[in-house]
């Protein structure tokens, strides 16, 4: 929390997402520290940061039993991640979801 408060646009993107994760792990999803993480990591500039926020939750949503909003950010993730220019990982979650991802 220190780095990331000193270095906000190094660190703060990458804690949200973890902190993100964790909660969804824990406790379930919280949709607004999603939105947060993802709006730093635009914010910043890191775009992979933006593919694997929302890959996280969709992740999450789907373990939740919500895949309608699920499947809306993992389409995000997709695009972020073919934005990037990493059609390695655009193919991965295309074969696992492939019933989403097209």
């Amino acid at each position: 929390r220190k780095i990331a408060k000193d270095c906000t646009e190094n660190c703060l993107n990458r804690l949200l997402l973890v902190e993100a994760d964790y909660k969804a792990i824990t406790k379930g999803v919280d949709s607004d520290l999603f939105t947060k993480a993802a709006g730093v990591c635009l914010c910043t500039g890191w775009a992979p940061g933006s593919a694997l926020v929302h890959e996280r939750w969709a992740r999450h949503l789907f373990r939740e039993g919500n895949p309608s909003a699920a499947a809306l950010r993992l389409r995000k993730s997709i695009d972020f991640y073919r934005n990037w220019g990493a059609e390695g990982k655009v193919a991965q979650l295309v074969k696992e979801f492939p019933d989403v991802a097209t």
